[in-house]
């Protein structure tokens, strides 16, 4: 079987980041957040939103992996330090973190991703939703998406 990589193409919001994004995906602006997915056969949304970082510092890991665990304890979900996943994203690394986890939302199950990617004066926080017996569906476009965040 052969496996096919996902035809994706450049997308830059002006003097704030870029994002390689599948064809087939859109994406939407609304109340400063950006959402992404796939109308016709998408199972997810990604969804993009930006604070001011109030650290004078250059980014690190462990502020990214702090804002992940706050992040998880204000929406209740049990997350421990050692299950938040420290990455490097885009050409520049940007330090990032990972956290996943599921919500019973009326009654049914959701799951969660959520990065948390830091730039020298703004933090980008993303989350990706969409039922838990979809979780795996889209989780490769996701990786190559959030992977291809580069701040400008």
């Amino acid at each position: 079987m052969i496996s096919r990589k996902p035809v994706l193409h450049k997308v830059k919001w002006e003097n704030l980041f870029s994002l390689d994004i599948p064809d087939a995906w859109t994406f939407h602006e609304e109340d400063d957040v950006i959402s992404l997915f796939d109308d016709k056969d998408g199972v997810g949304v990604i969804q993009i939103s930006f604070a001011k970082r109030k650290s004078q510092q250059e980014p690190a890991a462990q502020e990214a992996i702090d804002f992940a665990t706050s992040y998880a304890s204000q929406r209740g979900w049990a997350i421990s330090t050692k299950s938040v996943h420290a990455l490097n994203v885009g050409l520049g690394k940007a330090p990032a973190s990972e956290i996943s986890a599921q919500e019973d939302i009326d009654g049914e199950l959701h799951y969660w991703r959520v990065w948390h990617v830091m730039g020298k004066e703004r933090m980008a926080f993303i989350t990706y939703t969409c039922l838990i017996s979809d979780k795996n569906t889209e989780a490769t476009l996701c990786d190559l998406i959030i992977g291809s965040f580069e701040w400008m």
